[in-house]
Formats: structure tokens, sequence, C-alpha cells
């Protein structure tokens, strides 16, 4: 005797719209990201209440930063330049904000400060995201406070932020043991903010 086996379909169906609402979920997250993104984005563009002498010193700086790398003092990496490149090295060296601020307090410590300054950055832009696809503000001063500080990070303050948090590659000047717990939350903050601030050179300054 055959044995009947009764189905009533609704497991596949049941699956079928587990799926399709996984799907949805998934576009709505996505969407609401970019519409996050988008906004912060915007409301960084917005012009900067810098002052164009400011605006102007900060070029000035970060161009001599710039050219630090190409011309390394002796004190930091000894190339065997003639003297009078080695003191244009020298003056551009001061121009290297991380590197003075390691040598005068320590690399961990200057290193934990601009960790959490990045992690608060990243914050805040994501709460200035999250709240422009929601369309609700209840705090202006979050986009106020993103506009001047990102603008600091990912401009004048972006190389040294970049070479002070790259010390945790070879954790030069850095206990083994601190090394070894801040290297992994170091590593994801970095790429996080090198990302975003790729992302923001691109889309917000000319």
């Amino acid at each position: 005797m055959a044995n009947t086996v009764i189905t009533t379909g609704d497991g596949p169906q049941d699956d079928g719209a587990v799926a399709m609402a996984s799907a949805r979920s998934f576009s709505q997250i996505v969407q609401n990201a970019k519409d996050g993104m988008n906004g912060a984005l915007f409301a960084m563009s917005k012009k900067s209440s810098e002052s164009f002498p400011i605006a102007i010193t900060f070029m000035i700086i970060d161009s001599f930063q710039m050219s630090a790398f190409a011309l390394p003092a002796a004190e930091v990496l000894d190339l065997g330049f003639p003297k009078s490149v080695q003191k244009l090295a020298e003056v551009l060296n001061y121009s290297q904000f991380g590197y003075q601020l390691t040598k005068a307090s320590g690399t961990l410590s200057v290193l934990i400060c601009c960790l959490v300054i990045v992690v608060l950055e990243l914050a805040n832009l994501a709460y200035v995201g999250y709240a422009w696809s929601q369309r609700e503000f209840k705090h202006l001063w979050a986009i106020k406070f993103l506009r001047s500080t990102m603008s600091l990070c990912v401009g004048v303050l972006y190389i040294p932020i970049v070479s002070v948090m790259a010390n945790v590659f070879t954790c030069n000047g850095i206990d083994a043991s601190a090394c070894a717990v801040l290297q992994p939350l170091t590593i994801i903050v970095l790429v996080a903010f090198i990302c975003v601030s790729l992302l923001i050179s691109v889309s917000v300054f000319d």
C-alpha cells in the first residue's frame, strides 16, 4: 500500500515570504545608508565659516606636510641629502604635527588621542547621516560641529592623524602589549577614516 503525503504548501510559501521580506529590509537599510551619507555630505558642503587668510594658511601647512614626505628630515629618515636640502627638510619637519607631538608626549598617548578623536568624528558623521535619513534633527549643533571639525580632520590634520595611527603597524614607540591591544581597533578605525576622507574630498571639496 503506497503512503500518501499531504502537503499544504505553507512551508515553501512562508520561506518565500520571509526571503522577500528580508530582501526588502536589506534594500531599505541600503537606501537609508545612501540617504544618510548623501545628507551628511550635503551638510558638509555648505559654505565654510573659515576666513580667507585661515584657509590660505591651512593650504600652506598642508603643502608643507606633503613636501615633508618627499624631503624627510635626517632625524626621521636619513637619505644623505646635501646640507642645504637637509636644512629645508628640517624646516618642513616642523609642519609634521603628529611627529612633533609623539616626540614630545610619547607615541602611545598621542595615538590614543587621535583614536578617540577619529572615533568621535565617525560617530557624529553616522549620527548626522542617520538623522538625515529619518528626516529628524534633534541637535543642530551636531551638523555645525561636523562641518567644522571634519573639515580639519580631512584637511590640515589628515596627514598627522594618519601618520600617528600608522605607528600600530610597526609598534614604533609603543609597548608590545599595548600595541597588540590597540592594533586591531586602530587599523579598523584608520581604514574607515581614510575611506570617509577620500569620499568627502571627492564629493565636497572642489
